[in-house]
């Protein structure tokens, strides 16, 4: 063991951006025995390592100072949890999504052909350049900035050439074309536009897959990929309506707006007469109404 288990719980503590107090709260201790680990003074029951151990997104063996190699979709398991943690975090937002582009930049390099982790690096960029562009989000640190979305490109290019799941591809192209948006490098954006699916597709292949478990195993299994597809358009008609609406409250008044509005939980509103879809149409609803005026 090349370090005590405190320096270790110190150092994996301030490179997730906690407090004492954040550590102490999340696992059910106090903060005086947080701090005890940390000098030594104390160690943390053996019940406690596992939850100091995803709380840092680790394994408790690097935790506990011993070398450890994840790999695959353990490695990307443990990487989201670790982020999850991070974005609840008591940081500003935009700092929270940085801290977790700096930890999947260094889990990515412990596995770099991990590509949903790649993904994930290239989807927090997307928000800092969202904050970037409309708060000034590391005007302070341009060559930070200009690092990063750099990299960025890099992990896409490698995405593109390399992976094999188109579901990672696209993402990695659409999270890269809003970093493009927000940098006002329109044909970059352009490019990485053009290479996503489109509505005006008329080979998705939802419906496809549909007829497929008709074919092969009959109207029930059919109807599960239904109610998978009719899911899958709401989200699409969450999405768009929520990217919309945002831009049209900020842009039109806010009796145009709230006009707009109304037909967009009109056509929301239709998707709760699926009851499996209840709960997630009122979530879009909800994001929907963020954006709402404010009087």
């Amino acid at each position: 063991m090349t370090k005590t288990i405190g320096k270790n719980i110190k150092e994996k503590r301030k490179k997730c951006g906690f407090t004492q107090e954040e550590v102490a709260n999340r696992i059910g201790v106090t903060p005086q025995a947080v701090s005890k680990w940390e000098n030594d003074t104390g160690l943390p029951d053996i019940t406690q390592l596992v939850p100091l151990a995803r709380l840092f997104g680790v394994s408790t063996d690097s935790l506990l100072g011993v070398a450890t190699d994840l790999q695959g979709t353990a490695h990307l398991n443990a990487a989201q949890e670790h982020i999850a943690a991070l974005l609840d975090s008591s940081q500003p937002i935009a700092e929270r999504h940085l801290a977790a582009y700096r930890y999947l930049c260094e889990e990515s390099d412990r596995e770099p052909a991990n590509y949903p982790l790649m993904c994930l690096c290239i989807n927090h960029s997307a928000e800092i350049s969202r904050y970037a562009d409309f708060d000034g989000f590391l005007s302070d640190r341009p060559e930070e900035a200009h690092r990063i979305f750099a990299d960025c490109e890099r992990k896409n290019a490698c995405i593109n050439r390399y992976c094999e799941e188109r579901s990672i591809i696209e993402s990695a192209d659409f999270a890269m074309a809003w970093i493009h948006l927000h940098r006002k490098e329109y044909d970059k954006a352009r490019t990485r536009i053009k290479a996503l699916p489109s509505l005006m597709s008329n080979n998705l292949r939802e419906p496809l897959e549909a007829q497929l478990a008709l074919f092969e195993h009959g109207y029930k299994s059919e109807k599960e990929v239904l109610k998978s597809n009719i899911r899958k358009l709401l989200h699409a008609t969450g999405k768009e309506f929520a990217y919309s609406f945002e831009d049209i409250a900020r842009e039109e008044t806010a009796e145009e707006s709230m006009v707009f509005y109304e037909k967009l939980c009109g056509i929301i509103k239709a998707y709760e007469a699926f009851d499996f879809l209840c709960a997630e149409a009122q979530e879009w609803q909800e994001e929907i109404d963020r954006f709402l005026p404010k009087d």
